[in-house]
């Protein structure tokens, strides 16, 4: 019994197991610089574990587009007429 991980509430998921389809839009994706894609993947991984973020670096690098790619993939948005139906 003592090998046996303890009872689980039946409301609590599995967010580590749990499969997520969220993609930045390649409308937003093709113009975010390589240190912006790893914020928004930093701010990602974060609301995926349920945890707190910061993002913070020198004023003009793009925080505001890091926050708004990280929507656009948390909502699943394509960057096509598609988003306007949703």
């Amino acid at each position: 019994n003592r090998n046996k991980d303890p009872p689980r509430p039946d409301n609590d998921t599995d967010i580590e197991n749990e499969e997520r389809n969220d993609e930045i839009p390649s409308s937003i994706n093709r113009y975010l610089q390589n240190y912006q894609r790893g914020g928004t993947l930093f701010l990602h991984s974060s609301v995926v574990k349920k945890q707190g973020a910061i993002l913070g670096d020198d004023m003009g690098l793009g925080k505001t587009v890091q926050v708004i790619s990280l929507f656009a993939a948390l909502l699943q948005k394509t960057g096509t007429a598609k988003d306007l139906m949703d």
